[in-house]
């Protein structure tokens, strides 16, 4: 007999359950039937966790099949693990776009690049070594670093539900005051220059600032640049004038005389710092970002990338630009090792339909940093925070979805962590619908969540063992 013969005679017994012949009792001609060497019974664990995810996977299924969706079709993806397993992956790599699920890209090369006890400061200058008598001779310069939570208490009240993550600008303007000014003989100045003077993507919608969505992106930005937000917000047609402008009503209600009305334009070199503030740190910015999908936030970040990592370009001298930073924070992912395939980045809060992501590149940057991670810990919470404050409140769900939402016309999408509530490791999940009634989708999304938090107790792997394997 051959050696090959040999082998598949081998192979054959194995399969047929004939791995070892032993006598059953004494008869010579009676012969017991062990458990066949090549079965998948002999990996209890693997099948026990494939009968679980298939269970998952067909509800998952009846809930898309339901509301008219079909997770992993041509207009959608989504990737489900746990740990090192894909218990659902259905056309993973496909590009679609995002809406504000691409802050998470934002978030990982902002915390990269600027670090996360980063912080910007907001500073007040003036031309003259002492203040005499308590009068600035000339004008005072506001000098913006690009802190986007500068607020005034009045602004801070129009959102109630945000976060208390901000600037007061009133702080500031009571430094000044400690410095001894009294009287400025010329007006205010808003100093922007440490961004370029693009307020606003051009291809955006226009609805986007009409709405308050997201507010002009500059340097210097009291109340997000809106000049007013009493029963609606309204940009100010110059976010420097209009800091310098809210500065000086600060200053006069703390008896400051100011005897220009206030402008824009740059502090000279030689001008000395009489007060500054600082902005919260890059992790607490972030945090909010997320938390409550702050565009303008995003936007501002996405700047500041740019101007950290000016030195590595041509110009050293640029000015902080929206495609700068969107080379800047790809140039930062890729070389953070992961893989963005795909990717197109626009802008920083996902607002730009030009934008696109796969699920994949969302898994991934959602587990370089894992489930205790700091992107997982800056993430809405179910039914408490966020935008997800009002979602799947009631639900087993509550508290154990931390995910980032994102919502456009007919397009949906929703990226996190889920924990089960049977104590099984926690699920990252990563799913986007594009060309989809938006409400059916986040139906789904809610399915999702509340599948992945209820998933049964896997069954014990010794079911599925093979009796007698050994």
């Amino acid at each position: 007999m051959t050696l090959s013969a040999l082998a598949l005679l081998a192979f054959l017994f194995g399969v047929l359950g004939f791995r070892s012949l032993s006598p059953a009792s004494s008869s010579p001609s009676k012969l017991a039937v062990t458990a066949p060497v090549v079965s998948p019974r002999r990996v209890p664990e693997l099948l026990a966790a494939a009968a679980s995810d298939a269970q998952t996977r067909a509800g998952l299924t009846r809930a898309g099949n339901e509301l008219g969706i079909t997770p992993g079709s041509g207009q959608s993806c989504i990737l489900i693990r746990q740990g090192g397993r894909r218990i659902w992956d259905r056309r993973s790599d496909f590009a679609l776009v995002p809406a504000s699920s691409a802050k998470l890209f934002t978030a990982v090369a902002a915390m990269e690049t600027l670090g996360p006890d980063k912080t910007f400061t907001t500073e007040v200058r003036i031309g003259q070594d002492t203040i005499e008598d308590g009068v600035v001779t000339g004008s005072m310069y506001l000098v913006g670093g690009g802190d986007p939570v500068l607020f005034t208490s009045d602004y801070l009240a129009t959102m109630p539900a945000r976060l208390a993550i901000f600037t007061p600008l009133v702080a500031l303007a009571d430094s000044v005051v400690r410095s001894g000014v009294r009287r400025i003989e010329g007006g205010v100045i808003g100093d922007d220059r440490r961004f370029d003077n693009e307020r606003a993507v051009p291809s955006w919608d226009p609805a986007y600032a009409l709405q308050g969505q997201v507010g002009p992106i500059d340097a210097l930005l009291v109340n997000q640049g809106f000049g007013r937000f009493a029963g609606g917000r309204v940009a100010a047609p110059d976010p420097a004038v209009h800091a310098g402008a809210v500065l000086t009503d600060l200053l006069r209600q703390r008896g400051v005389t100011v005897g220009q009305a206030p402008s824009a334009g740059s502090a000279p070199e030689n001008f000395k710092s009489v007060a500054s503030i600082e902005s919260p740190r890059v992790s607490a910015l972030i945090t909010e970002m997320l938390t409550e999908s702050n565009n303008t936030t995003a936007e501002v970040l996405l700047k500041q990338i740019a101007f950290e990592r000016r030195s590595l370009g041509p110009n050293k001298n640029a000015p902080g630009a929206r495609m700068a930073g969107t080379v800047a924070m790809r140039d930062t992912l890729i070389e953070d090792g992961l893989a963005l395939d795909g990717t197109v980045f626009v802008d920083g809060s996902g607002l730009d339909r030009g934008n696109r992501a796969s699920c994949r590149s969302l898994d991934g940057v959602l587990n370089r940093s894992g489930p205790d991670g700091a992107l997982a810990n800056a993430l809405a919470r179910a039914g408490e925070t966020g935008t997800l404050r009002g979602r799947l409140a009631n639900t087993p769900a509550v508290g154990r979805i931390r995910a980032k939402t994102g919502s456009l016309a007919n397009v949906s999408s929703f990226t996190g962590w889920a924990q089960p509530a049977n104590g099984s490791p926690p699920l990252s999940f990563a799913t986007i619908s594009n060309g989809v009634d938006s409400e059916a989708a986040r139906r789904f999304e809610d399915r999702l969540a509340l599948l992945m938090s209820t998933l049964p107790a896997p069954q014990a792997p010794a079911a599925y063992a093979l009796p007698g394997a050994n």
